[in-house]
C-alpha cells in the first residue's frame, strides 16, 4: 500500500464517524419531534382535548363541534401530572377557565361551539317600519357559531316592527325589531254613555317610544265600560 493511501485512511474513517453522528442526531431529533406532537405527551394537546370533552358533555354536542383557541405559540401549558379542571368563565359559554392545581397554574381560553340548527330568514327585502307577518319568514339550515347569533323563534317575530331595513335571505335577529305596544283606535264615532265593545276598536302595534303613558292599558279591563265623552272615528283610546 502506498504512503498516500495510508494517509487518506483516517480521513475516511473520520468522515464515516461524522456521518454516523449526524444520522444518530437526526434520529434523536425525529424522536424528540414525535414526542412533542404526541397528544399524550404534549401538555397543550392534552389540555385542548380535555376542554373539548368537557364542553361537549356540558352542551350535549359532539366534541368535533368545539373549537379551542390555543394556537398561539406564546401560550405555554405546563406538564400537569393530574387532570386539568375546566369551568366556564365570566358567566359566558365563549370562554373557559382551566386549572392545573399541581402546578398552581390557570388560564382563560376562548372557545366556539358550532352546531346545525334551523334559523329564520326573510323571504323578501323589507323596510324600516314594516310589520312582520308569517309570510315574511321562512326557516333555513344554518351552521354557525353560537357566539353573537341573536336568533329568535317565529313566535317572537310575527307582529313586530322593523327598526332597520333588511334584505332577502338575511337571518332574523332580535335587534332588528323595535320594542312595541298595542294601542287601540276607534273605528266609528262613539257617544258619551255608550258601552264600549271590542268591535268598535282597531288594534295598532306601535313602537313603545311613540306611545303616551295614558294609551298603555289592559283592554280587557276597559271593555263593557261606559264611554265618558264623545269620541270621533280614528281617535286613539286613552285611560282618561
Amino acid at each position: 500500500m502506498k504512503m498516500k493511501e495510508l494517509l487518506r485512511m483516517p480521513r475516511i474513517r473520520s468522515w464515516s464517524l461524522s456521518l454516523l453522528t449526524l444520522a444518530s442526531l437526526g434520529v434523536s431529533l425525529n424522536l424528540s419531534y414525535a414526542q412533542s406532537i404526541d397528544p399524550e405527551r404534549n401538555p397543550k394537546a392534552r389540555l385542548v382535548e380535555t376542554i373539548k370533552n368537557w364542553v361537549a358533555q356540558q352542551e350535549g354536542v359532539d366534541q368535533t363541534y368545539v373549537e379551542v383557541q390555543a394556537n398561539d405559540r406564546r401560550f405555554i401549558v405546563p406538564d400537569c401530572n393530574i387532570d386539568f379542571k375546566v369551568t366556564f368563565a365570566f358567566n359566558s359559554k365563549t370562554n373557559v377557565q382551566v386549572n392545573c392545581e399541581s402546578e398552581n397554574w390557570q388560564a382563560v381560553l376562548r372557545i366556539q361551539i358550532q352546531e346545525d340548527r334551523e334559523v329564520l330568514v326573510y323571504i323578501r327585502s323589507l323596510s324600516e317600519g314594516d310589520i312582520i307577518s308569517a309570510d315574511d319568514l321562512e326557516t333555513a339550515s344554518d351552521e354557525s357559531l353560537t357566539r353573537n347569533t341573536g336568533l329568535i323563534e317565529r313566535s317572537e317575530v310575527e307582529g313586530q316592527i322593523l327598526q332597520i331595513d333588511v334584505e332577502k335571505g338575511q337571518k332574523a335577529s332580535v335587534n332588528h325589531f323595535a320594542e312595541t305596544l298595542t294601542i287601540f283606535m276607534t273605528n266609528q264615532e262613539l257617544k258619551k254613555g255608550q258601552r264600549l265593545e271590542a268591535s268598535m276598536l282597531t288594534p295598532l302595534i306601535t313602537p313603545t317610544s311613540e306611545t303616551l303613558f295614558e294609551q298603555r292599558f289592559d283592554l280587557s279591563e276597559t271593555l263593557n265600560t261606559t264611554v265618558m265623552r264623545d269620541l270621533a272615528d280614528g281617535r286613539v283610546l286613552t285611560k282618561n
